[in-house]
């Protein structure tokens, strides 16, 4: 696990089974792989909801964050080429 990367989708998943919600079903409604799901509820077992709670915000935010920037970077490198053509 420690090798992969974390996803606040498996944290909200890991989140539904904790809260009774069977995992094969949170897993197919979320499209994601179960193996990957059970991977990171063993390795968050001894962390409490609130803390997977606000991380997966954390993950959540951070990943909006780094698109917004990407939406940003895009368009100027595409007005960096039409000056270059000129």
């Amino acid at each position: 696990m420690s090798d992969k990367a974390l996803h606040p989708r498996q944290l909200k998943a890991v989140r539904m089974i904790r809260a009774g919600s069977a995992a094969d079903q949170v897993c197919k409604a979320m499209r994601l792989p179960l193996d990957s799901v059970r991977a990171v509820e063993t390795v968050c077992r001894d962390v409490p909801d609130d803390i997977l709670a606000r991380l997966e915000r954390a993950l959540s935010d951070n990943d909006k964050l780094r698109r917004l920037i990407a939406g940003l970077v895009s368009p100027m490198r595409a007005d960096d080429s039409v000056a270059e053509s000129r």
